[in-house]
């Protein structure tokens, strides 16, 4: 018998059987991020630290929204300069994949929306309004164990301030 023979055919019989059944597997990093609405009460004071010191004190999230779940994030938040309102349109996508969040928003001096990402991957937020453009990268470096933000303040003269802060501490175990 010949059994190299054999087992030859049965190794190409069982590859071909199985071909376009096995797909590569998905991982929660390489999917988008799940998106959740979250109240203003449940931003919590370490959460508003983060960024509070670069908003009026009178100021109020029109949106706060979360992409992902993990223990870590960086927030982006986007306030405009004009006591009157300004629409302005919020799109997230992962890399230069296909956008996965788009929202329009009012924005004033008082009025602002906050993005919190805590899914690591790289991201491009776009604001649009009729008279502000820009694209902010959002890089997997930054959502980490460091406590770190964006601010993006969409001016009067029509462009857009853009602050960045982070703390830089070594994550994990020292």
């Amino acid at each position: 018998m010949e059994r190299r023979g054999v087992l030859v055919t049965m190794g190409s019989g069982l590859c071909a059987s199985v071909s376009g059944c096995i797909g590569p597997v998905q991982s929660v990093l390489e999917s988008d991020p799940s998106i959740t609405y979250r109240d203003e009460t449940t931003v919590t004071q370490f959460d508003d630290w983060l960024y509070s010191s670069e908003l009026p004190e009178d100021a109020t999230a029109t949106t706060l929204v979360q992409f992902g779940g993990s223990s870590d994030s960086h927030w982006v938040v986007v306030i405009s300069e004009s006591d009157t309102t300004v629409e302005t349109t919020v799109t997230v996508q992962r890399n230069t994949e296909t956008r996965f969040y788009e929202e329009t928003i009012a924005l004033s001096s008082t009025e602002y929306a906050a993005f919190r990402f805590m899914q690591p991957s790289d991201y491009e937020l776009t604001i649009s309004s009729e008279r502000h453009s820009e694209t902010v990268e959002i890089t997997k470096g930054f959502i980490d164990c460091n406590s770190s933000h964006h601010i993006l303040e969409l001016k009067n003269s029509g462009e857009i301030e853009v602050q960045s802060l982070t703390e830089e501490v070594k994550c994990g175990r020292f």
